[in-house]
C-alpha cells in the first residue's frame, strides 16, 4: 500500500511493523523532492504557455485541461508530498527506526520547498 493509503490507519494511531516497507518510498520522495519540485515548476511554466496559446486559438477546453493539471501539481506539492513525508516520519518514529535525515534538514526541506512563504515559521526545541 502506498504511504497515502496508510493515512486512515495512521490517523487512528495504528502503526504496524509491515508499514516500514513504505519507508523506502517516503525516503526516496524526501531524497528526490527538490528535483521533483524543480520539474513541477518547469511543467507548470510549459502548461502556462500552452494555456496562452489556447487562449489565442480560442480553445477553452484546452484551457480547462491546463488549469486542472496545474491544480493537480499544486495539490501534490502542498498536500500529497508533505502528507506522505509526515506519514513516513510518524511510522519511523513509532517503530523506533532511525532516519537518514536530521530533523532540522527535514524541516528545512519542508519549509523551503513546500510551504508557502509566511507558513515557514517553524519553531522547535532541537535548535534546527
Amino acid at each position: 500500500m502506498p504511504p497515502l493509503g496508510l493515512l486512515p490507519l495512521v490517523a487512528k494511531g495504528t502503526v504496524t511493523p509491515e508499514m516500514a516497507e513504505n519507508l523506502k518510498l517516503t525516503d526516496k520522495l524526501r531524497q528526490d523532492l527538490d528535483e521533483m519540485l524543480t520539474e513541477h515548476n518547469a511543467i507548470v511554466a510549459a502548461l502556462k504557455e500552452l494555456a496562452a496559446a489556447a487562449r489565442r486559438e480560442d480553445k477553452p477546453d484546452y484551457i480547462v485541461f491546463v488549469d486542472k493539471l496545474i491544480e493537480h501539481a499544486h495539490m501534490k506539492e502542498l498536500v500529497m508530498y508533505p502528507t506522505a513525508l509526515l506519514i513516513g516520519a510518524y511510522v519511523r518514529q513509532k517503530l523506533g527506526l532511525q532516519s537518514g535525515l536530521s530533523r532540522s534538514s527535514a524541516r528545512r526541506t519542508l519549509t523551503t520547498n513546500l510551504l508557502p512563504t509566511g507558513l515557514c515559521n517553524v519553531h522547535s526545541s532541537d535548535g534546527g
